[in-house]
């Protein structure tokens, strides 16, 4: 069966990496020659009628799960928020699916559903969100809506509203053109003047120097608690139950 990433490809999600060889699973007593298994991925379990489409390709459910407990927290995120994003499978389904599955990559597999959005853009902005998920103190929200009096300032690829923290993945793909760097550089500063820290990465920053983004995002947080005199726990606990933080949430 055609399963991981093979079969996210099959259903037209995007992905933070192409499979490099076509990758299959197979009932543990089936043999694979020597030349085949050059050629192609091969792992050995078991799966149930329902998991299978067609025969031949993991179900998009399952295909999220598999994705969930075989990939760096990173890519498989960027596969869930593909599958939401798509309307192969709700996130009711996946969350109900995660709570009954096997104890061993139950953990994993929670972690990404829970945090899986169909509002994620691309995978780079699910990878960068994905480290962003680590950085204590740091609430980020995919496709976050600025607005201050009224006015519309813009929308972040992530924001934290309650840090007025704005965090951006910026590409190539989405600035090859004067217009849309203009666009960009008026929306960055319209949130800076409105007293938003903004912070952009580059794709090879999400990729190759994961670490030094998430030190950058700490050092940040720290410092917009200090700057914004927020007492965090009193705003964090009000921002996770939708309520606005009111004056009194706030310290001085």
């Amino acid at each position: 069966m055609v399963a991981y990433r093979s079969a996210a490809q099959h259903w037209g999600w995007a992905l933070l990496f192409e499979p490099t060889r076509p990758q299959l699973v197979v009932p543990r007593n089936r043999r694979i020659s020597e030349s085949a298994r050059s050629r192609l991925a091969v792992s050995w379990r078991a799966l149930n009628p329902s998991d299978v489409v067609d025969g031949w390709v993991t179900s998009p459910a399952r295909t999220v799960l598999d994705c969930a407990t075989a990939l760096p927290f990173g890519e498989a995120l960027a596969v869930a928020d593909s599958a939401l994003r798509s309307g192969s499978v709700s996130h009711r389904a996946l969350l109900a699916l995660a709570a009954h599955h096997p104890a061993r990559g139950r953990a994993r597999v929670g972690r990404v559903v829970r945090h899986a959005s169909a509002a994620a853009a691309n995978p780079f902005e699910s990878a960068l969100r994905a480290i962003a998920l680590g950085v204590p103190g740091l609430l980020p929200q995919p496709q976050l809506t600025i607005r201050e009096n009224g006015r519309f300032l813009g929308r972040v690829d992530l924001g934290d509203r309650a840090l007025r923290l704005a965090i951006e993945a910026d590409s190539f793909a989405f600035h090859g053109e004067s217009w849309m760097l203009t666009r960009d550089a008026r929306r960055y500063d319209d949130l800076v003047a409105a007293d938003w820290l903004v912070l952009r990465f580059a794709w090879e920053h999400v990729v190759l120097r994961q670490h030094w983004v998430s030190t950058v995002l700490s050092d940040a947080v720290a410092l917009r608690r200090v700057q914004l005199g927020v007492r965090w726990s009193t705003v964090a606990a009000a921002y996770r139950t939708n309520r606005r933080p009111t004056h009194a949430d706030r310290a001085g």
